[in-house]
């Protein structure tokens, strides 16, 4: 495979193969659909969701990139300790130039790196403090963007990663997802009219279970993903991950997430 993509789906046991996102994702027109790639750092999304960005753009798809964190502590000299959140924000626009997206579709939360911990949740705002509406904290933030952007499929980290900006960025981004399509905070703008289609995305750690969706690349497309993490620079461990990559060869994975609403009809033959 020189060129293009090939796609499969894990469904009952079967492997249904097509070399169409839109088939693979169930998707009947493009141009009803929206695509929100999120992560916790700028360079989470071209790690692990380069060539699905890539495809969903060929196919028409359109495509926003949300960025939790401002990057702030990615610094690897002391040098750098003062531009690296500048740096890095050109490097993700450089980054994304590769990939089709343009800056106009990149968004930032812009929360301190490594600190998300302590913007979990929504408060009303201090003095000087970032806020939107008055409020400030994740869930008022995420809430505001899945209102602003109504994307139909949101690609995402997994649960489980090392990286706790990750896991946050995850926990805060399903419980703002239930926010967005209720009536709470209307000031945060008009609810979503349906739950988005979510998808988990692995960057260090694996899936916590198998993933049932499978992108498969030609070396072009590859070579494009290798090319924009490589614009990274201020990463010094970025040739490191980039061995990762290379080893791993043009796959990428996602796992299609499944919305876990009770119901005692669950339980009820347990106790038949």
């Amino acid at each position: 495979m020189s060129e293009g993509y090939q796609f499969t789906r894990l469904d009952s046991g079967r492997k249904l193969r097509t070399d169409s996102v839109l088939e693979v994702l169930r998707i009947d027109r493009a141009d009803r659909a929206r695509f929100l790639f999120a992560g916790a750092h700028d360079d989470d999304v071209a790690g692990g969701e380069a060539m699905w960005v890539m495809a969903a753009v060929q196919a028409g798809i359109q495509v926003d990139i949300l960025i939790a964190t401002d990057g702030r502590m990615g610094y690897c000299t002391l040098d750098q300790r003062d531009t690296v959140v500048r740096v890095r924000k050109e490097e993700m626009y450089a980054c994304c130039e590769i990939l089709g997206v343009t800056r106009d579709h990149i968004h930032y939360v812009d929360y301190p790196d490594d600190n998300l911990f302590a913007y979990q949740g929504r408060r009303p705002a201090g003095p000087g403090e970032p806020a939107i509406e008055g409020h400030i904290g994740l869930q008022n933030a995420l809430t505001w963007y899945l209102r602003k952007l109504r994307p139909t499929h949101l690609i995402l980290p997994t649960p489980t990663d090392l990286h706790p900006d990750h896991r946050i960025t995850h926990e805060e981004l399903m419980i703002s997802i239930y926010h967005a399509q209720g009536v709470i905070w209307p000031e945060l703008g008009e609810p979503i009219q349906q739950l988005p289609t979510v998808y988990e995305s692995a960057t260090y750690s694996d899936f916590n279970r198998p993933p049932n969706l499978e992108l498969r690349a030609g070396q072009e497309v590859f070579e494009r993903k290798l090319e924009a993490l490589a614009v990274f620079r201020s990463q010094a461990q970025m040739e490191l991950f980039l061995d990762q990559v290379r080893g791993g060869g043009a796959f990428e994975y996602l796992c299609e997430y499944a919305y876990p609403f009770y119901s005692p009809n669950h339980y009820k033959a347990l106790f038949a």
